[in-house]
């Protein structure tokens, strides 16, 4: 087997057209106006590639319209 074969294909764990919710990272403090500002429900709108490991997603406020660029790590399944 060559080197290629040994690599594992990483793919997007969400998929666009899925509802979302924001989280926040551990250990990062956000004031109370833009933590209020994360809550709700986000649909995935387009799958972005990878930086620094992480997959990035272009999500829409779905309350509000206004979209913004989350990485996979930020996000997870509404109601899970």
């Amino acid at each position: 087997m060559d080197a290629m074969s040994h690599r594992i294909a990483r793919q997007h764990k969400f998929a666009v057209g899925q509802s979302v919710t924001l989280m926040r990272r551990a250990g990062e403090p956000q004031p109370k106006d833009i933590e209020k500002d994360f809550l709700g429900a986000y649909q995935i709108t387009r799958l972005l590639p990878e930086q620094d490991w992480n997959f990035q997603y272009r999500v829409k406020d779905t309350a509000s319209g206004r979209e913004r660029v989350v990485a996979e790590d930020q996000i997870a399944l509404l109601g899970s």
